[in-house]
């Protein structure tokens, strides 16, 4: 009565498609062309309708909706930073076929990456942050430029306060323990230092020189900082599975800017998140992909 010639339907609905033959050939009917289709399915989320129901209706203070970032969803994933495009690019690539189609999470990052690597800014983040003190350097401002290649995207200015001509600053406590007996360690667009000790809670190190070259020459390992005192609080929601990890570190105070709220940034060394909200005292942040 509706004049429908062709029907898209998923193949579970198959049987559907029998009683509705049946009901055609009884009222004498043309029966439009029917094409089923296999699912696509994305690895690594929760995928069931009838389970992300379930799960919100038995434990809503534990999820955030159909937007929660363990789902599948289509809001789910953009509220992770995967891009429209995204998403188009690969059901394209996938294409539409009966058999079920799996999507592994690689592939899915890999396409959101290319697409972001070029336009998104970086930003320094420190996971696990233990204290530097960095002797003989009296730098108090360093400007960094927020991509490696893209300078369109501009720089930010860093501020740092000297003391007894000294520095401060916070690091990842993994590159420490890791590399505390290399002879030399480049903090990033800063400066390269020797580890000398560890007292009252705070690594010493000495400031040997400030040469990307003489970096390279040693193949110092290149590790990424924020000021002591002038740093934001950043949590990171990264999903791995039915868990939602909520990873705490410091970053630049350049994340507050508010044209990075719902934007997607590279936090250095750590991976790619999506800025979800600016807070008076800190940042949250949903982790994309590395």
């Amino acid at each position: 009565l509706m004049g429908v010639t062709h029907i898209l339907r998923a193949k579970e609905h198959f049987q559907n498609t029998i009683k509705q033959k049946y009901l055609y050939a009884h009222m004498g009917w043309s029966y439009p062309e029917t094409i089923h289709f296999g699912r696509l399915k994305i690895e690594g989320f929760i995928l069931s309708k009838s389970k992300i129901r379930k799960l919100l209706e038995e434990k809503p203070q534990e999820y955030e909706g159909f937007a929660d970032p363990r789902f599948g969803t289509l809001r789910a994933l953009r509220k992770r930073g995967f891009l429209p495009e995204t998403i188009r690019k690969i059901i394209l690539d996938v294409v539409i076929k009966s058999a079920d189609a799996k999507i592994h999470m690689d592939n899915l990052s890999s396409i959101n990456r290319k697409i972001v690597d070029p336009v998104a800014h970086r930003i320094m983040f420190v996971q696990e942050p233990v204290k530097l003190r960095i002797k003989n350097f009296t730098v108090t401002k360093v400007s960094i430029p927020f991509h490696p290649t893209n300078r369109g995207l501009g720089s930010r200015m860093l501020e740092l306060d000297v003391v007894d001509n000294a520095i401060e600053v916070y690091v990842p406590k993994e590159d420490i323990v890791k590399y505390k007996n290399l002879s030399m360690i480049r903090l990033m667009e800063l400066v390269n230092v020797k580890i000398t000790g560890y007292s009252n809670g705070v690594w010493e190190s000495l400031a040997l020189s400030t040469s990307l070259d003489e970096a390279r020459k040693a193949k110092a390992p290149i590790i990424q900082w924020v000021p002591a005192r002038r740093n934001v609080n950043v949590i990171v929601k990264k999903p791995e599975g039915s868990k939602l990890h909520l990873i705490k570190g410091l970053a630049e105070t350049s994340i507050m800017d508010k044209k990075f709220i719902d934007r997607i940034v590279q936090f250095v060394r750590f991976g790619f998140v999506r800025i979800d909200r600016i807070l008076e005292d800190k940042v949250i942040a949903y982790f994309t992909h590395e």
